[in-house]
């Protein structure tokens, strides 16, 4: 029993090291990183903390500028080492997230593997190393936790913990308090009392939230409405919304309806992770934050599936995401345009399989 407790725990810290370090190393040789806009906002607060020269929103995302400013390196390494620290950690607490969720350990490491491997964002934001979503990941996934970890004769403890993390989050990115809507449908009780409670939680991060934006100094400002862009560019957009999650919006897409409370009642929060849009010109790195609902969905429907056939179209599935975002990625940061003849086809086909699959079960129960 030691032996296999040491294995997974062996396992479950190694992927997100291997995943990391070997994506490191082709970028760095390959594809190095060049500081542009949000990269070279954040690397020049890190280094001249509150400098008014930064627009907005940058330069209220202070928390992770400031780790960097205190570590005895120079910027470009500390958030190097930072966010590495921060991916593993991240990986291996939705590791616990999801064995919380009462997955077991096989179903347990294919979600880490997806977070890790499985998808754009994760990947993206190691060759984009200059980044504070790596720590707003961190922070949001550890609200999930607390959310999911409910006891009644601690509650009061729990909600503290609420506090503080949104308070801390949101110094570091204002989507943070996306926890905040999480929070109100969890909530029990008639309409009155869940609003009550839910103020009383998100109050002091709103306030630190308005204080940023009246005394943090900035030049100019990217905050915008983004909406008329998307809807010109609307194939782009429908594209890089599915890139966020690929395969996996279909099988989370099916399971609306489960009896796990947390993915019960967040299921219908999505929408708003996807609105976000709205007010930003990227797409999936702000989706992506919905990894804690939208990864468990979808490995119910790896849960359902494996009941019924073998595991081979698990296999399949999982291989063909990975497989896309390796593809996806090669052909972005390092320019092999010979990918296109691939790329396209290989997620029309491996969409319409998993589609397929997910509809079948479903509408056959």
């Amino acid at each position: 029993m030691k032996i296999n407790i040491n294995l997974e725990i062996i396992s479950v810290v190694l992927l997100p090291i291997g995943v990391y370090t070997i994506w490191s190393i082709i970028f760095y040789f390959y594809s190095p990183l060049i500081p542009v806009k949000d990269a070279f906002y954040y690397k020049m607060m890190s280094e001249t903390p509150f400098n008014p020269s930064i627009s907005a929103p940058y330069c209220y995302r202070i928390l992770t500028p400031l780790i960097v400013f205190i570590l005895p390196f120079d910027s470009g390494s500390s958030f190097l080492y930072i966010n590495f620290i921060f991916f593993i950690l991240t990986s291996i607490i939705f590791y616990k997230f999801l064995k919380r969720l009462n997955f077991n350990k096989f179903y347990s490491f294919n979600g880490e593997i997806i977070f890790t491997a499985g998808n754009v964002t994760s990947i993206y934001l190691i060759h984009n190393f200059i980044m504070v979503d790596q720590l707003n990941q961190l922070i949001f996934l550890i609200g999930c936790y607390l959310l999911v970890f409910y006891n009644p004769d601690k509650r009061i403890y729990r909600d503290i913990l609420i506090i503080v993390i949104l308070a801390i989050g949101v110094l570091n990115k204002e989507t943070i308090l996306l926890i905040i809507p999480i929070y109100f449908v969890l909530e029990s009780g008639n309409l009155f009392k869940k609003i009550f409670k839910t103020l009383l939680i998100a109050t002091p991060s709103l306030g630190i939230f308005i204080v940023l934006r009246l005394f943090i100094p900035h030049t100019g400002s990217y905050e915008a409405i983004w909406l008329f862009y998307h809807l010109e560019n609307l194939l782009s957009t429908l594209y890089n919304i599915f890139l966020t999650f690929g395969l996996f919006w279909i099988m989370a897409f099916f399971n609306f309806d489960n009896n796990i409370k947390f993915l019960q009642r967040s299921y219908w929060i999505i929408p708003i992770f996807i609105g976000q849009i709205i007010l930003a010109s990227n797409i999936y790195r702000l989706i992506f934050l919905s990894f804690p609902i939208v990864l468990p969905l979808a490995l119910l429907e790896f849960k359902q599936i494996s009941q019924k056939i073998n595991k081979v179209t698990i296999t399949f599935i999982l291989t063909s995401q990975i497989t896309i975002t390796i593809f996806y990625i090669l052909k972005k940061y390092l320019t092999w345009d010979f990918l296109n003849i691939f790329y396209f086809p290989l997620i029309a086909i491996s969409s319409l399989i998993v589609l397929v699959i997910s509809a079948y079960f479903y509408f056959k129960e």
